[in-house]
């Protein structure tokens, strides 16, 4: 702790000496000045304006304009430029060049924009936007551009292409520790799936999907997916209000709004969003094992009716204190619930190479689910000079609370013919767990001439988790506890944290280098738990661009994946007689290292070779005792070889088309039974999106994914592929937005995979209810100029993550 009290010392010594060399950098520059106009009396809001070098049309400054189509570029340098002018949906402008003295103010003379168009026989139809852009580091969604107004997000990642769901978790380019953001805030994994639910695509005004991540992210962050939503620049209210209604096996109704107010420098909004429905789920799982030399088949069929209700809010305010600082707060409020809602079960015994069934376990349970999720925020930032440094300290306390009960009505085996043969006990089992987390953080960006920039960090977070599980067994018509499967748990956590990274840019190449910093300490009331361990995560990245707008990379980063709070506790979980969940106090976690290339050809065309190793990554895996199948995380290595690829192409004004693909070879190896297990394999990916702009202001997709047979750790994947076709119209200039939407067509999105852990072989088959018709509405008031949300990353989305 000396150690790293010393360094984190040091680090905050060369903060200090940035900052006091800052102050001599600034030199005195001009200012340039104008107006863009979409018509004659009407200023163009919100343009881009961005001044070039003539000789190489590389960017020197860029400004938005105001609502009025005024902007201002200030400490322009001396220089030879060209003007841009650029809007969403006009044809982009070029101005004279320019010979400009930095000593001067100039106003240019106002700029009338055109709109984008193009005849299509005797109808106009406006270019589109594209949908997807790929960058070098990253994908960049324009949500406007797509027809997922009214869909839900849960629904625009599943027609996501490079976006996979592989074991419950989200990958993006196939990496895994995926880091959710909304306004740059943190999404805990308790609020996932009502956020996913719940949150619409007019909400969004773009989604990033960050492959590339730098040193200033936690180190257990491998890619992000950073969502903007839509925050009113005009003065006064504006907001809108949503509602959809979806219909596949059962039916799921989802509304909301939000609102924004802005005054000179205060801007305060909310956003209130609820989620009522039935989750409909059906599944299959097959187990093969060996008892005292008897092949036995244990087929489980499962049917569960979640009927939910997630609300949420999202509400915040900034003040801007002059034209250098701002302050501002934020508070989330999520309350997933499940009422009362039934599991049928049955499990049929018998011999796997023969088709008679020997007897069946039937096993309804009431399932019951409460929690909240509550995060306070504080944060301040501020403009250090004109080059453009600055300083953010941010402070977040966050709580997770939550119920989960499991209530067997019964638990009794039948002869084939119906027949009770034998009662088993009834069970019920208990599951209590909060957590409280303080997150305290500073950031700088240290921008300096001639293209040299560099940025660093403190960060120190506090985590305490409580875990109650029990179980309770019937007697005479009450619940009793039973001691030996009750377990009270207590784990704290500590982590203080440092990074540093600088890079510098030349005409065609830039080098960014980055170190992250760790100490981990860990305490429990289970000796096995405590733990305290110091770890360095490096990260580079280099691009060099070539002629024809042709670039190159090469990135590498090196990564933590620390298990969830309730995996690390000494619990034994009984679900039924012959299935049990258990604790790994000795889990171990995940250091992964990952290198990638990558060749990116005029934003279109996108070619990556990528390798990860993985050392003690983990997963639930299943090992028979006796007649019971114990399902346990446990540690084991991989590696993952990939070549991915995406190429979009506009064939015409109205059409464009993206390509997406991937093939990976993995290779991973345990030995967490007596033997050593290794499974080896290939997976690949391929997808397909139309996109056409239609007469009359419509809009229409189709989409085609299918994802073949795959290797993900220590499991094998089955294929399967996803459809959709979705409509977009407008009514009432733009002000209302309708769609109708058909997803999973062919009922191709069942969850597949099998397991061979030695002495038992587990097949699973699951499907969601994701083949579904849907109708969304929204109506837009006040006036529709937005920019991006202001709010911050409160960086307390790991804690959260884990204690859930």
């Amino acid at each position: 702790m000396k150690n790293l009290k010393g360094k984190i010392f040091y680090l905050g010594c060369i903060i200090a000496l940035f900052y006091v060399t800052s102050a001599f950098q600034v030199k005195a520059q001009g200012l340039i000045s104008g107006r863009v106009m979409e018509s004659e009396t009407t200023g163009a809001a919100f343009a881009t304006v961005s001044i070039l070098n003539v000789s190489d049309s590389v960017m020197v400054k860029g400004a938005i304009t105001d609502e009025e189509g005024n902007y201002y570029l200030r400490q322009v340098p001396r220089g030879r430029y060209l003007i841009a002018i650029s809007s969403v949906g006009f044809e982009k402008v070029y101005l004279d060049p320019i010979d400009y003295e930095s000593s001067q103010s100039l106003e240019l003379p106002e700029i009338r924009l055109h709109e984008a168009s193009l005849a299509l026989g005797e109808v106009v139809v406006t270019a589109q936007r594209p949908m997807i852009e790929r960058k070098a580091d990253r994908y960049v969604m324009d949500m406007e551009a797509t027809p997922f107004q009214t869909n839900n997000l849960s629904e625009i990642l599943l027609a996501t292409p490079f976006v996979q769901s592989k074991g419950g978790g989200i990958s993006i380019n196939g990496r895994t520790g995926i880091l959710v953001l909304v306004d740059n805030v943190p999404v805990p994994s308790a609020t996932l799936e009502s956020l996913f639910e719940s949150m619409s695509g007019d909400e969004i005004d773009k989604i990033e999907f960050i492959t590339n991540v730098s040193s200033q992210y936690d180190a257990n962050v491998n890619g992000v997916i950073s969502i903007t939503t839509k925050k009113a620049k005009s003065m006064g209210f504006t907001g809108s209000v949503r509602g959809n209604y979806s219909q596949g096996v059962k039916g799921k109704f989802r509304g909301g709004g939000n609102l924004t107010y802005r005054k000179n420098n205060l801007t305060a909004y909310a956003n209130i969003n609820m989620f009522r429905g039935i989750n409909y789920n059906e599944s299959t799982t097959l187990r093969y094992l060996n008892i005292e030399g008897n092949d036995l088949l244990f087929n489980e069929s499962e049917v569960i009716n979640y009927r939910v209700s997630w609300p949420s809010i999202r509400t915040g305010l900034n003040y801007s204190l002059g034209d250098n600082h701002s302050i501002g707060m934020q508070v989330s409020l999520v309350g997933p619930q499940t009422f009362p809602s039934l599991s049928q079960s049955e499990t049929a015994f018998s011999n796997p190479l023969g088709t008679t069934i020997d007897s069946i376990l039937v096993k309804p349970i009431m399932i019951e689910y409460d929690g909240t999720v509550k995060s306070y925020s504080l944060n301040y930032e501020g403009k250090l000079d004109t080059l453009g440094k600055t300083v953010e300290m941010i402070m977040t306390y966050s709580t997770v609370a939550n119920i989960r009960i499991f209530s067997m009505l019964y638990q009794d085996i039948f002869n084939p013919q119906g027949e009770r043969i034998r009662r088993l006990d009834v069970i019920k089992n208990n599951n209590l767990g909060w957590s409280k987390n303080w997150i305290a953080q500073v950031d700088f960006q240290l921008p300096y001439q001639n293209k040299i920039r560099f940025d660093a960090g403190l960060k120190y977070s506090r985590s305490r988790a409580h875990s109650d599980i029990s179980q309770e067994i019937q007697e005479n018509g009450s619940f009793v506890l039973v001691p030996e499967f009750s377990f009270l748990n207590r784990l704290s956590e500590d982590i203080y944290a440092g990074y540093f990274k600088g890079g510098k840019s030349w005409d065609s190449f830039s080098l960014n280098a980055g170190v992250r910093m760790e100490q981990t300490n860990m305490e429990g009331n289970d000796a096995e738990v405590n733990r305290r361990f110091f770890n360095i995560f490096p990260s580079l990245n280099l691009e060099k661009k070539f002629a024809n707008e042709l670039s190159s990379s090469l990135y590498y980063r090196r990564t933590i994946k620390r298990p969830g709070f309730n995996s690390l506790m000494p619990f034994r979980f009984v679900i039924d007689d012959y299935t049990q969940n258990v604790g790994n106090p000795a889990l171990q976690p995940v250091m992964m290292d990952n290198i990638a290339m990558s060749l990116l050809k005029s934003s279109n065309l996108f070619v990556e070779l990528s390798y990860t190793h993985n050392q003690n990554d983990f997963t639930t895996i299943p090992v028979q005792e006796g007649t019971v199948t114990v399902f346990q995380e446990r540690n084991f290595n991989s590696q993952v070889y990939q070549l991915s690829s995406n190429y979009s192409h506009e064939f015409f004004k109205w059409w464009t088309c993206a390509f997406y693909g991937y093939v990976n070879f993995t290779q991973a190896a345990s030995n967490f039974t007596e033997e050593d297990f290794s499974l080896e394999g290939y997976g690949s990916s391929v997808s397909l999106t139309n996109t056409f702009t239609l007469p009359r202001d419509f809009s229409l997709q189709v989409y085609y994914n299918y994802d073949g047979p795959s290797v993900y750790g220590l499991m094998k994947f089955g294929a399967m592929n996803y459809s959709r076709v979705s409509l977009k119209g407008n009514l009432l200039d733009k002000r209302v937005q309708y769609t109708v939407g058909v997803a999973d067509i062919f009922r191709g999105t069942v969850y597949r995979a099998d397991i061979n852990s030695l002495n038992i072989l587990t097949s699973y088959a699951g499907y969601e209810d994701t083949r579904r018709v849907d109708f969304g509405l929204v109506y837009n008031f006040g006036k529709r100029t937005v920019k991006s949300a202001p709010t911050k990353d409160l960086g307390n989305e790991d804690v959260l993550n884990r204690a859930n």
